[in-house]
């Protein structure tokens, strides 16, 4: 039930542009490269359009530490702003050998891909810049509300809103990336905006307060690593060193200053 995400977010965390079943990539070249050969390190991709990849890049360190390897690190320089799972399987057999950063999400990723345990868990958040406002429910009807497309929080809010009677519903107004929705909460087109909470560490933008979601709920979204599904004992000897982690509280003094992330 772990499947990534990655394409925005990388949105990364991301999430793929192909999805479910899909079959083995084909890579004209592949013979030339073979998969990594780690000997005494363990190779990480990591990739900065993850606007949380600096906490990723904290924790994958602290898994080669665990595991006694030495973290060697790809920065991924793809500039665009999704990932075709081609090409993520192109870092894994050629770069690579975990590429952290993914949500796991149930039946997203082809059967070639499988995901390590949880590192962290991540929320949606509404957010405001005016003060008065420190939960939704304090919003009052007909209050514009951006929301980033094609999130499960942004459907789990529009389930809610459209069930409310007519006259107490908010104005939801749909944006395309969580850039988009916070710019329209800059430029006063909207109250509050409804976003991925980990978008806020490259948005640098003051001024603004997470509210509670009250009267609604959010899941957190569990955040991983994906591996070929051949890696079945580095997957296993990452999963271990993750609980190692957690248990020893190195995962939750890595995340507690991020009110929208959460130990696993």
């Amino acid at each position: 039930m772990v499947h990534r995400l990655f394409f925005a977010a990388l949105l990364l965390a991301f999430v793929p542009l192909a999805g479910i079943g899909q079959d083995r990539p084909f890579l004209y070249n592949e013979e030339e490269f073979g998969q990594p050969s780690d000997a005494n390190e363990l190779r990480i991709c990591i990739d900065p359009r993850d606007p949380a990849w600096e906490i990723d890049r904290a924790i994958a360190e602290e898994i080669a530490s665990v595991l006694l390897l030495e973290p060697v690190i790809h920065m991924i320089e793809d500039t665009r702003a999704s990932v075709p799972l081609d090409d993520v399987y192109y870092y894994l057999r050629a770069n690579c050998r975990v590429y952290f950063g993914f949500r796991l999400i149930a039946d997203l990723y082809p059967t070639w891909a499988m995901a390590t345990r949880p590192y962290y868990e991540a929320r949606y958040v509404f957010v405001t810049d005016d003060p008065e406002y420190s939960r939704l429910a304090d919003l009052p009807a007909g209050a514009p509300i951006a929301a980033t497309l094609a999130s499960s929080a942004d459907f789990r809010f529009t389930q809610f809103n459209n069930a409310l009677p007519a006259a107490q519903r908010w104005r939801r107004v749909p944006f395309g990336t969580d850039t988009q929705s916070l710019d329209a909460l800059e430029q006063g087109v909207v109250e509050a905006a409804l976003i991925w909470g980990p978008a806020l560490l490259a948005e640098q933008r003051p001024g603004l307060a997470i509210m509670s979601p009250e009267p609604l709920a959010f899941d957190p979204m569990p955040v991983g690593g994906l591996l070929l599904s051949t890696d079945t004992f580095l997957r296993t000897s990452i999963d271990d060193a993750i609980a190692a982690l957690s248990a020893a509280g190195t995962l939750e003094r890595l995340v507690r200053e991020y009110p929208y992330l959460s130990p696993p």
